[in-house]
C-alpha cells in the first residue's frame, strides 16, 4: 500500500524532523559541556560523558530496534522514540547533578536510537529506487540544519540564557514529532509484506552486552591505563561476548544479522565500513576543534558555535545537491570523492597551530563538511539498492550504528591521544576552565595532540580511499 503524495511528503518531513532535533541536541551538547562542568563543579574529562553516554546508548540499540521495528512496526517505534526523546530533554532541563543530567541524558539517547533505526527504512519505502539519492540528500539536510542551529542556536542559548533551556526547547520539538507520527503515520507501508520473522531476543542482549563492554573498553582505557585490570577485563569481556554472537547468528534460524546477505558482496561490506571509518574521521575535528577553540583561542560558547557554523551550512546546502546528482552519476563515485575530499581536510589540518588564522581553520571545517555531504548520502543510497526491502530495518539501523559507534571510537580515541601526547610533555590529561592560567607549553601540548590525532585520522582516511577504489563495487545510483 502507498501513501498519497501529500501524506507522504508530511511523513518524510516528520522523519527529518526528528533527525534535526537529534542532530541539534547533539552538536549543542559539544558546545555546552564546559559550561555543565563548571555548574556542576566537574572536569571536563567528566563533562565529555554527556556525548559518550548518548553515543554508548545509541550504539547498543539501534539494531535491536531497527530489527524490532521490522516485525512490529516503524510507526509504534518511531512515535515511542520521540516521546522518550521529550521525556529524557524535560527531564534534562531539571537535573539537580551530573550524575542524574548523565541518566537523563541516556534516556534522551534512547529515543533518539529509535527514531534513527526507522529512519532510512521508513524513507526508502516511501520512495523509488531511482529517487532514493534524491530524498536521502535532503535527509542529509536535515542533519546540517541541525548542526547549523545546535552550533549557532545553541550556543547563543547557552552563553545568553542557560543550557537547561536547551534541552527544554528540544523536548518540546520531540513532542511535536510524536504527535505528527501518531497523526499521519496512520497508512504507513507494512515493514514485511507476508514475512513471519521472529525477533531474535537473545542476539539482541548479545550485541548490547558486547557493545556497551567494548565502548566502556575504548573511554576508561585512557583514564585508568590500557594494563589495568578493570580494563582488560572488560576488553576480555567484549571479546567472549562477541564471539557468543557469532556463534548464536550462525545457529538461530531468524537471526538479528543475516551474515548471509554479505556473503559475495563485497560492495555492500566495503559501504558499511566506509561509513563507519568515515564518522570516527570526522567526529575527531567535531571533538578537539571546538576544545581547541576554547582551549587554546579563549573562545566562549557563542564564539565557537559561530567558528563551526559555515561547515554545517555546507552540510545542508550540498546534501541534497550530492544526493541527487548521485542519482545520475553513480553512488559509488560520488561517495568515493567524497572520502578523498575528508581525507584531504584532515591532511590539511594535521598542520595546526595556535597561530594558524581563525579563517583557515573555518575553510578547514568546510572542507570537511563538504567530503561528508558527498559522501554519506550516496553512500546510503548504495547500501539500501543493495538490500532486500524486508531488510530496509535491519540495515538502516546498521548504518546509523556504523555511524554512531565511529563517532564513539573517534572521540574515545582522539581524547587517548591527545592525552599520551600532553602527558609526554609532563602537563595532566585535563582540559583547564576559562578562568585558570594556562602556560604556552601547555597550549602547545594540547595543540600537538591534536595534529597528531588529524594525521592518524588522515592516514586512515586514505586507507578507505584506496579499498574503495582498488575494489571497484559495482554498486549503481
Amino acid at each position: 500500500m502507498s501513501l498519497p503524495v501529500d501524506r507522504r511528503h508530511i511523513v518524510f518531513l516528520t522523519v527529518m524532523l526528528g533527525t534535526f532535533t537529534s542532530v541539534f541536541t547533539g552538536n549543542a551538547t559539544l558546545i555546552a559541556m564546559p559550561v555543565v562542568a563548571v555548574e556542576f563543579s566537574s572536569d571536563l574529562l567528566t563533562a565529555q560523558w554527556l556525548i559518550l553516554a548518548q553515543f554508548l546508548t545509541i550504539s547498543a540499540l539501534l539494531l535491536p530496534i531497527g530489527s524490532l521495528s521490522d516485525l512490529i512496526g516503524r510507526k509504534k517505534i518511531f512515535a515511542a522514540g520521540a516521546f522518550c526523546f521529550f521525556l529524557g530533554s524535560a527531564l534534562s532541563s531539571l537535573a539537580p547533578s551530573m550524575n542524574t543530567l548523565l541518566f537523563f541524558r541516556v534516556v534522551t539517547a534512547a529515543g533518539a536510537a529509535m527514531m534513527q533505526a526507522c529512519s532510512l527504512a521508513i524513507v526508502a519505502n516511501l520512495y523509488s529506487q531511482a529517487n532514493r539519492g534524491r530524498v536521502f540528500g535532503i535527509q542529509m539536510a536535515a542533519v546540517g540544519a541541525g548542526g547549523i542551529l545546535g552550533l549557532s542556536i545553541g550556543g547563543i542559548l547557552i552563553e545568553r540564557i542557560d543550557w537547561r533551556g536547551l534541552y527544554f526547547f528540544t523536548g518540546c520539538i520531540s513532542l511535536l514529532v510524536m504527535f505528527l507520527t501518531l497523526l499521519f503515520f496512520k497508512k504507513l507501508p507494512p515493514a514485511q509484506a507476508g514475512e513471519n520473522k521472529t525477533f531474535d531476543v537473545t542476539g539482541s542482549v548479545l550485541i548490547v552486552l558486547f557493545l556497551i563492554s567494548f565502548i566502556l573498553t575504548l573511554t576508561i582505557g585512557p583514564r585508568l591505563g590500557w594494563l589495568d585490570r578493570s580494563v582488560l577485563s572488560t576488553l576480555v569481556m567484549s571479546v567472549l561476548i562477541f564471539l557468543m554472537f557469532i556463534w548464536h547468528q550462525n545457529r538461530t534460524p531468524h537471526p538479528l544479522i543475516d551474515f548471509s546477505l554479505f556473503s559475495g558482496k563485497l560492495s555492500l561490506s566495503l559501504s558499511v565500513l566506509a561509513g563507519f571509518l568515515m564518522f570516527m574521521g570526522t567526529s575527531s575535528i567535531r571533538m578537539l576543534v571546538p576544545f581547541f577553540l576554547f582551549f587554546a583561542l579563549g573562545f566562549g560558547p557563542e564564539m565557537v558555535g559561530l567558528v563551526m557554523l559555515p561547515g554545517a551550512v555546507m552540510t545542508a546546502v550540498l546534501s541534497p545537491l550530492t544526493g541527487r546528482f548521485s542519482d545520475y552519476w553513480g553512488a559509488r563515485k560520488t561517495a568515493n570523492v567524497g572520502l578523498l575530499i575528508c581525507m584531504i581536510s584532515l591532511a590539511l589540518l594535521s598542520f595546526l597551530q595556535v597561530t594558524t588564522p581563525v579563517w583557515q581553520i573555518i575553510l578547514l571545517v568546510m572542507l570537511l563538511a563538504t567530503g561528508m555531504a558527498a559522501f554519506y548520502a550516496p553512500n546510503n543510497s548504495a547500501v539500501m539498492s543493495m538490500v532486500p526491502k524486508k531488510d530496509f530495518g535491519l540495515f538502516s539501523g546498521m548504518l546509523n550504528l556504523s555511524r554512531t559507534i565511529g563517532n564513539t571510537l573517534g572521540i574515545a580515541s582522539a581524547t587517548a591521544i591527545v592525552a599520551i601526547v600532553m602527558a609526554a610533555h609532563g602537563f595532566p590529561p585535563q582540559i583547564p576552565g576559562p578562568d585558570e592560567q594556562i602556560s604556552p607549553e601547555h597550549v602547545a601540548a594540547f595543540t600537538e595532540g591534536c595534529r597528531l590525532v588529524f594525521r592518524i585520522m588522515g592516514l586512515i582516511a586514505l586507507a578507505n580511499v584506496l579499498s574503495m577504489y582498488l575494489s571497484r563495487p559495482r554498486v549503481s545510483a
